[in-house]
């Protein structure tokens, strides 16, 4: 809209309308013009998304542009992207793709490993990192397919190398080699607990044994500090990971890093990202 108070308007008919938000969502995006004025509501059911619509809050949008955000390790789970695979050819064609990259460097089949009924091996590192790669580029195509299309990608920690693929510095064949070759050599690391990532003031992650881990999650619990396990197999980005960088500068070494066709926002600061032996390694390390 061009006002705040016009969206907000707008906002409480369409929440009076009564009409299902899947539907209000697919008619805002194709049929509404794109003005300054914006509002989102998100949701885990439609009485989440109701809730959010009657407390809209609409602002002015900038000149930013769109970013990809790719998360790391620890949002895998059993099933995902099955349900887009069977309903979206743009997620299934990509998806498709990625998996014949990944599976000549992984060990047994990687598509029933992440669609299994129980799946216990999606949460071990050398499946969960490949796996998650998959789909976030699916994700991607499938986005671009419907018209949303990035101006800029970010990652954190693995989810770099689907954004180096999403922004072309890599292609698919090598991003794929490189991930699967970080997810396998970290599987071969020996346990150890200490500091794995600060996140935030308010964030930090403990990574090692996890009779450690578990013993320190339970003190700080006691002190009031809320706790959550990460669903991963081993942690990055500490000096434990220093074993197995030969390893990964070996396979970083045969890549071919091309020019980006989108702007690429780094996490680890970098004025040339995604494009170097040195960056994968320094990435890894943290």
């Amino acid at each position: 809209g061009r006002s705040e108070a016009g969206v907000a308007a707008y906002g409480e008919r369409l929440l009076a309308s009564g009409a299902h938000p899947a539907d209000v969502g697919a008619s805002l995006w194709r049929t509404r013009a794109r003005q300054d004025v914006r509002a989102a509501v998100v949701g885990a059911d439609e009485a989440e998304l109701r809730e959010a619509m009657a407390s809209l809050q609409p602002r002015k949008v900038g000149a930013g542009g769109l970013a990809f955000v790719f998360n790391g390790g620890g949002a895998q789970r059993p099933g995902m992207g099955a349900e887009s695979y069977a309903r979206f050819d743009a997620f299934r064609q990509a998806f498709d793709a990625a998996l014949a990259a990944l599976q000549p460097h992984v060990r047994g089949d990687l598509r029933a490993s992440m669609w299994s009924e129980s799946a216990p091996e999606i949460d071990l590192i050398e499946w969960s990192l490949p796996a998650l790669f998959a789909v976030q580029v699916a994700q991607a195509a499938l986005w671009r397919s419907l018209g949303v299309v990035p101006d800029a990608v970010i990652g954190h920690s693995a989810g770099e190398f689907a954004a180096a693929c999403v922004a072309g510095v890599l292609s698919l064949p090598d991003a794929a080699a490189l991930i699967a070759a970080r997810a396998r050599l970290m599987g071969t690391l020996p346990p150890g607990a200490e500091l794995g990532g600060v996140n935030g003031p308010r964030s930090v992650v403990v990574c090692g044994e996890e009779q450690a881990v578990m013993a320190g999650a339970a003190a700080f619990a006691a002190r009031g500090t809320k706790t959550n396990r990460l669903a991963v197999s081993m942690g990055s980005h500490s000096h434990r990971v220093e074993p197995i960088l030969d390893g990964l500068r070996e396979v970083a070494e045969r890549t071919n890093p091309l020019e980006a066709s989108l702007r690429v926002l780094a996490t680890g600061g970098s004025a040339a990202p995604f494009a170097s032996t040195t960056y994968w390694l320094a990435q890894l390390r943290g």
